[in-house]
């Protein structure tokens, strides 16, 4: 029983100082860092706060889905960055508090869809040019025409979680 407990308290210490450390530094209001031809995926999982790095070249595609969270008024973002030998990524999810900048409870639909342009559009000037966003995170024709615009590739991904009639 005593080495039960003593195992919960060192975890819950591990944990802990694996949050603590992710918040050092300001890295909890950034999904993504480019710098130096290099991109930095923040992301959280058990015990805490992670990172991944790739090197922009190496990079050939980037892909955007969304899926229901919590409620179907709430959506979260799925991103998976593919590289030019092949290796798809974990999948990173973001939410509205990435364009927000602080927490939100509920992301709609249309501050989904404004969060994704705005991580395509970044992706973009650090010149990844191929970006495949869901559809269903395009809000009308006015999205889709901002996406041709920009040049970004608007076509059903394989992957889809949730199907939105």
């Amino acid at each position: 029983m005593f080495l039960l407990i003593l195992f919960g308290v060192v975890a819950c210490g591990a944990a802990l100082w694996s949050m603590y450390r992710g918040l050092r530094g300001g890295a909890t209001k950034k999904f993504l860092h480019f710098e130096n031809g290099r991109l930095t995926v923040y992301y959280y999982s058990f015990p805490g706060m992670h990172e991944k790095t790739y090197a922009l070249d190496q990079i050939r595609e980037v892909r955007f889905t969304h899926h229901w969270m919590r409620s179907p008024v709430s959506h979260t973002g799925k991103m998976q960055i593919v590289l030019h030998d092949g290796t798809v990524s974990r999948s990173f999810f973001y939410d509205g508090s990435v364009h927000m900048k602080k927490m939100v409870l509920a992301t709609s639909l249309a501050l989904m869809s404004l969060t994704t342009k705005e991580l395509a559009e970044e992706f973009r000037r650090h010149g990844v040019r191929r970006i495949i966003i869901d559809p269903h995170l395009l809000e009308g024709g006015r999205a889709a025409e901002t996406i041709k615009k920009h040049g970004l590739a608007i076509k059903p991904c394989f992957f889809i979680l949730s199907a939105i009639p």
